[in-house]
């Protein structure tokens, strides 16, 4: 018996899914002078991995043939592909339309479940994401609606893609309850995603933050559009930071080459 990331138990094989999908490797490779990319992992301020390959090679094998092979590989070529192609280029776009939103933070938190696994076992944090939470969005392909994912143009230089994971732990000021929360900055060219999930230490649940239209977010990158959900939740008073755990990702064209 195996243990798919996304469905459970199964009897299918598990198979490798790449984070950032081949198709995004193709419409960056050539566009910095080079067709590979030096791969730089790190954990806290320490580099943990360097090596070089012609594709964004972030993968994981821990998702099943027939969610990698129906689920995922339609997805991301008929749903995220069409739609994330344009941002990723850095080509004008004058309206996102709220279906494409939809599509378009579907895709960022399909990545962020899935940088959760692709570091070693070694250097990884605690699931963040729980196993119901996964099924949920394998049977809907929709995030949780206690999910916040943002949406910025980013003006990239010298790096085709990176992502930085922050998994803290925080206390509330009013009533000293403690709240995991995580933060997965993702980016693909000019487009840079951002998801952000609270949940309650003992993992009993997602929590509120905040009442709609006081501000943009808790935490960003840049200010920029929010994808999901349409309605924007405020600040949490926060008191203390407990525990961070920060790991991260980053790829530079392979100039040696």
């Amino acid at each position: 018996m195996n243990r798919c990331f996304f469905c459970g138990d199964t009897q299918r094989p598990l198979t490798e899914e790449h984070v950032w999908p081949v198709w995004v490797s193709k419409l960056l490779r050539g566009k910095y002078e080079s067709d590979h990319f030096v791969h730089i992992r790190s954990t806290g301020n320490e580099t943990t991995g360097l090596w070089r390959a012609p594709v964004l090679k972030v993968t994981t094998k821990r998702v099943c043939d027939k969610c990698n092979n129906d689920w995922l590989s339609a997805f991301e070529n008929d749903v995220s592909k069409p739609i994330a192609s344009a941002l990723i280029l850095g080509e004008p776009i004058d309206i996102i339309k709220p279906a494409d939103q939809e599509k378009l933070a579907a895709w960022a938190y399909k990545m962020a479940l899935l940088l959760e696994i692709a570091m070693p076992q070694k250097e990884r944090a605690p699931e963040f994401f729980t196993a119901a939470e996964r099924l949920d969005f394998r049977k809907t392909t929709f995030p949780n609606e206690h999910i916040r994912v943002f949406l910025a143009n980013f003006k990239y230089g010298q790096e085709p893609a990176h992502a930085h994971q922050h998994q803290q732990t925080l206390t509330r000021r009013d009533d000293q309850v403690t709240f995991e929360r995580k933060i997965i900055t993702i980016t693909a060219g000019c487009l840079a995603m951002q998801v952000l999930d609270c949940h309650l230490s003992d993992q009993k649940g997602p929590i509120e933050d905040g009442a709609p239209c006081r501000t943009r977010t808790c935490d960003l990158l840049v200010r920029s559009q929010t994808l999901y959900p349409a309605e924007l939740r405020a600040r949490i008073n926060w008191q203390t930071l407990k525990k961070l755990s920060v790991s991260s990702w980053r790829f530079l064209p392979d100039l040696s080459r």
